[in-house]
């Protein structure tokens, strides 16, 4: 039989059941009886067609649900970004006033106290520096998140006197863990980059940070800088816990977390490495970890001796923000 046969013999079918649907249903209506009426028989592929086309009324809907949702998660999250800026803002002046008197007090009283009192206020002093950390990392989380991580690019900044600067802030802390600080500059080179001051130091605060974080008693963190080729080589070895294969796997992701602990129960957010590392790719730099369990680690910062005209001044957002140690 042809297809025009099929389709006129069909369409006869259907019609006779229309037919005896309406009478049923008439001498239901005069008998008082409720009568089932069967539906006509679809065609072969009515009921697929019929199947496909519910889905892809339940698909629209879904997409149309999800917009919806991620426009209010935009929204939640520029209002979280929004109190961030504002707490930040609010905690930094009095934790800047808090550190400033610390340091004024052991200045004025450093003939009068004894070495308690010494200690109590440069507890003070680095436990204000810590939290002035935190609020940068959460605020550059933030940025990174909507691609606004700013660079404030200098030409011929010396990077030796950061890395100096940065240990010598770092000294108290590791004292306290009876960690020596051991720091070598190659005087012969001359380590100049262009770069953001203040982030290359939030670098190397970090790294250090990190080090001596992750590093147990009456060991030896090595602060070294020098020059290969065109680069500028900052490393930062420890003599701690090291890491194995799957923790270095999750070492730059954001929030991140590993198998190896602080020495001495310090705390953490997990976003220092991951900020560490877009802050050095955005001066079109490098980093590297080279890690072995029960020995140590060492981290390897390589930075382009560059114009600061080839930099971008804008850090681009990354899809995950990585860490696992900081």
């Amino acid at each position: 039989m042809s297809d025009g046969g099929r389709e006129a013999l069909a369409e006869r079918v259907r019609e006779a059941a229309r037919r005896a649907a309406e009478r049923h249903a008439a001498e239901a209506h005069d008998g008082m009886r409720p009568i089932r009426v069967a539906p006509p028989a679809m065609r072969p592929g009515e009921a697929a067609l019929e199947e496909v086309s519910r889905v892809n009324t339940e698909l629209t809907n879904l997409q149309r649900e999800l917009a919806s949702r991620n426009a209010e998660l935009d929204r939640l999250n520029e209002r979280k970004n929004q109190l961030l800026g504002m707490v930040a803002h609010d905690l930094r002046n009095p934790l800047g006033t808090i550190r400033g008197f610390a340091e004024l007090l052991a200045w004025e009283l450093e003939d009068v106290l004894d070495d308690s009192g010494h200690g109590m206020l440069r507890e003070i002093v680095d436990s204000s520096e810590r939290l002035s950390r935190m609020i940068d990392d959460l605020l550059d989380a933030s940025a990174l998140e909507a691609g606004e991580l700013a660079l404030h690019l200098e030409a011929d900044v010396d990077i030796a006197s950061i890395v100096a600067a940065t240990t010598r802030l770092h000294r108290t802390t590791a004292e306290r863990k009876a960690i020596q600080l051991s720091h070598a500059v190659d005087a012969d080179a001359e380590l100049l980059v262009s770069g953001d001051p203040v982030k290359l130091g939030q670098v190397i605060s970090n790294l250090l940070s990190n080090a001596i974080k992750y590093s147990h008693r009456d060991t030896t963190v090595t602060v070294s800088l020098g020059l290969e080729g065109d680069d500028v080589v900052l490393r930062v070895q420890d003599q701690g816990q090291g890491m194995k294969d799957d923790d270095l796997a999750r070492l730059f992701t954001a929030y991140g977390t590993t198998s190896v602990a602080p020495t001495a129960g310090e705390r953490s957010i997990g976003l220092g490495l991951t900020i560490v590392k877009t802050i050095v790719e955005g001066h079109g730099g490098t980093i590297e970890v080279a890690s072995t369990s029960g020995v140590g680690s060492t981290f390897t910062v390589r930075l382009p001796c560059m114009p600061a005209s080839v930099i971008s001044s804008t850090v681009p957002a990354r899809p995950s923000v990585p860490h696992g140690v900081a």
